[in-house]
């Protein structure tokens, strides 16, 4: 873990986000003739039939709604989970002791785009997974490709042992069956599952954990399903000390996980925390799966909340109390140019050009982190608080290309006319970027500013130097699981209880998380730009 204290570049020391600097990695620019084109070419035409389509169907189910009312069979288009809603009634003489099981996690969803990848995390880090340093299995619902995963890899990394009888047990479920789930969570310590949509393949997951006391991590952003889940299995995981992690992805560990030591950082100098700005420096792709979510999330195939379901990640730890304490969002959806780089805090290392500044754009998960970082607010019951969150783009017209196609995409599949045929042509389940592209090209970086009650100012910078929609997020969802499982007494101490339930991932695992993190392969640094106590 590595630790700046000031932005001089002394004793060798590199300065505050020189590791970004010196890598070099950049977003994506805009060049002038293709914003000259979306705007000459592609927004008349969405002008012209995307967006009337999308005003006139959204308009006409708001119109049927009012006047007729919500009859049963009005949500048919709305997509049922492949869970069973029958309760899974568990056997106590069937569930072993946590630390008596066999396996340490299991990877479900091993043969999908993420899935397979966090297999390789195992594999090339914890060694084979009956004979390496990790007790790791995989899960999906066929065997053949189970074994085409292990093969694959085998090959790819020159691990031959990965093939051999018993070298890593494989377990068949298919969570639209529950009679296979307690198989997946029976034995094992974690179960790692990157099989989404998870609103529809997760339910069943999130059940068995919690009734078994196997502890869980997810890669979703499906806020409106860690709310269901949450309100349903709580009282569940406390009592079988089960610990039900969502969000353990790149949506939204980086940033929730940032909020919760910059919290802790002032609070070790006597000060809350009153507001954060994360700085956002991307490059990165989508994979089948996430379009896929968001897909079903703007045409309203996610789940409806009940009221009581609503503030399920704002109340209080082991509660059903609201945190009466707010957490402002003050995040911006405009475009604002003539930003100071965040690093170059009040001009320290500015050479006054215009080289110096910045454009602010909206980030499109910024949302979700929200949530995720309130979640632990109100865990941690922390005053009030306010959280901002913005890109950093290279200038006006990256902003705006960026902006102008999240709104193009977004209502055009609010449709089913345009929406159909874009879902056709765009990207599938299980597909992704390419493997070298994820690691020469892609990057994240995270640059949080924290202000204290009594004037101190701390800042942050966590750095992923490759793709963290999938590469990063299936090393971030592994590690996570495996904070659960191998670390459970201090993640006890983290959180104050040996209790189970459901928890913020930057709340829970904190230090112990960061500590794996940057043991395998990301850069974090804090510093004190201005100390209240001098």
């Amino acid at each position: 873990m590595t630790t700046t204290a000031s932005n001089e570049n002394t004793g060798g020391q590199m300065r505050f986000h020189e590791i970004v600097e010196r890598d070099g990695k950049q977003g994506e620019v805009t060049s002038t003739l293709g914003l000259a084109a979306k705007l000459l070419v592609v927004v008349p035409i969405w002008m012209t039939l995307a967006l009337p389509l999308t005003i006139v169907y959204q308009g006409g189910k708001a119109v049927l709604g009012v006047f007729k009312g919500k009859s049963k069979n009005e949500n048919d288009d709305k997509v049922q989970s492949t869970t069973n809603s029958t309760p899974l009634i568990v056997d106590p003489s069937n569930v072993i002791p946590r630390p008596e099981r066999k396996l340490d996690l299991v990877v479900l969803g091993a043969t999908g785009f993420t899935g397979g990848l966090a297999v390789r995390h195992l594999a090339k880090t914890y060694g084979a997974g009956n004979t390496g340093k990790v007790k790791w299995a995989i899960s999906g619902r066929s065997q053949a490709k189970l074994n085409s995963v292990l093969q694959k890899l085998a090959t790819e990394l020159n691990m031959p042992e990965l093939t051999k009888e018993g070298a890593v047990d494989t377990i068949i479920c298919d969570t639209s069956d529950p009679t296979t789930l307690p198989s997946l969570v029976r034995n094992t310590r974690a179960v790692a599952t990157t099989a989404g949509p998870f609103t529809l393949y997760g339910k069943g997951v999130v059940e068995a954990c919690s009734k078994y006391g196997t502890h869980y991590t997810d890669i979703t952003g499906e806020t409106s399903f860690v709310k269901l889940m949450k309100s349903k299995y709580q009282k569940d995981a406390q009592k079988s000390g089960a610990r039900i992690v969502s969000l353990c992805g790149n949506d939204s560990i980086p940033w929730d996980l940032s909020y919760n030591l910059l919290a802790d950082e002032l609070k070790a100098r006597g000060e809350s925390l009153e507001k954060v700005e994360f700085a956002d420096e991307f490059r990165g792709s989508a994979s089948g799966g996430t379009l896929k979510t968001m897909f079903m999330a703007v045409s309203g195939q996610l789940d409806d909340l009940e009221p009581k379901c609503i503030d399920a990640m704002r109340l209080t730890k082991g509660s059903d109390q609201r945190h009466s304490a707010g957490f402002v969002n003050a995040i911006n959806n405009g475009i604002t140019s003539g930003v100071p780089k965040p690093w170059n805090w009040n001009g320290e290392n500015s050479n006054g050009s215009n080289d110096d500044t910045l454009v602010e754009a909206p980030f499109v998960m910024s949302a979700v982190n929200y949530e995720a970082a309130g979640w632990s607010h109100a865990l941690r019951e922390d005053p009030e608080c306010s959280y901002k969150e913005q890109q950093l783009v290279p200038d006006f017209k990256t902003a705006l290309d960026g902006i102008l196609t999240l709104i193009m995409f977004f209502t055009s599949i609010m449709n089913p006319l345009t929406g159909k045929l874009i879902e056709k042509v765009i990207t599938q389940p299980g597909d992704g970027p390419d493997l070298k592209s994820m690691e020469n090209d892609y990057f994240l970086a995270v640059t949080g500013t924290a202000f204290g009650s009594k004037g101190s100012i701390v800042q942050s910078l966590l750095y992923y130097n490759k793709d963290p929609g999938y590469l990063e997020t299936a090393r971030m969802v592994v590690e996570s699981a495996l904070c659960l499982s191998l670390e459970e007494k201090a993640v006890s101490q983290t959180i104050g209880s040996n209790e189970g339930g459901f928890f913020a991932p930057g709340y829970c695992l904190r230090k112990n998380l960061l500590q794996r993190l940057v043991d395998t392969g990301c850069h974090y640094e804090v510093r004190v730009v201005q100390d209240a106590s001098k």
